[in-house]
């Protein structure tokens, strides 16, 4: 009986230690908030690494800044779409130049 008992307690003791890993990714702030920001950047492509690079510090540098979290906890995620998946003003970026062509014919 014993070692039943004492195998409950291991499985118990287990299970309790997997719940606190998994919560500390996302422990609360003294606002009860989860401090694991996410900054999604689309853009075109084109930009060099380094210019990657260096959105990421500043990013991370101004998210750690106000939003109080900590680097390792600021996820910084960069997609880049074709210019042939971008449309503002009802058209797409690859045919924005149209219209300055069609206001050069005037």
């Amino acid at each position: 009986v014993a070692a039943l008992d004492a195998g409950r307690d291991d499985a118990r003791a287990a299970r309790a230690i997997a719940g606190r890993r998994r919560r500390a990714h996302a422990r609360p702030t003294r606002w009860g908030e989860t401090a694991v920001p996410i900054v999604r950047i689309e853009m075109l492509p084109g930009r060099s690494l380094a210019q990657k690079r260096e959105l990421v510090r500043v990013i991370t540098d101004a998210v750690c800044n106000i939003a109080h979290t900590r680097p390792e906890q600021t996820h910084v995620l960069f997609t880049e779409h074709s210019v042939e998946d971008w449309a503002w003003d009802g058209k797409l970026y690859v045919d924005q130049d149209d219209e300055d062509e069609d206001d050069a014919d005037d």
